[in-house]
């Protein structure tokens, strides 16, 4: 087996390790976005004539929302980059 075959499905394999973390990462996120998801419509519920006075703190798990949503969208990124690596790695060697 040459040197370069060798390097190529070692480096396939640590970067499918990546890629394992990076979805799973990835799979965490879209579970708290699900939760606050859940939280915010359940206190939205219970509050709708707004005499529990939590606007601020929905507007505040909506903006937590937000950027649970940003870095879902960074991790997809993330996890397409390690895949794409690794199939040209595997292609290669």
């Amino acid at each position: 087996m040459s040197d370069k075959k060798v390097i190529l499905e070692d480096q396939a394999e640590l970067t499918g390790v990546q890629a394992s973390v990076m979805e799973e990462i990835h799979n965490h996120l879209v579970k708290a976005q699900s939760l606050i998801d859940v939280i915010t419509s359940a206190i939205e519920a219970k509050n709708t004539d707004n005499k529990l006075g939590l606007a601020s703190e929905l507007n505040s798990m909506v903006a937590v929302y937000d950027e649970l949503e940003c870095a879902l969208n960074d991790s997809e990124e993330v996890l397409d980059a390690l895949n794409e690596t690794v199939a040209v790695d595997e292609k290669n060697a």
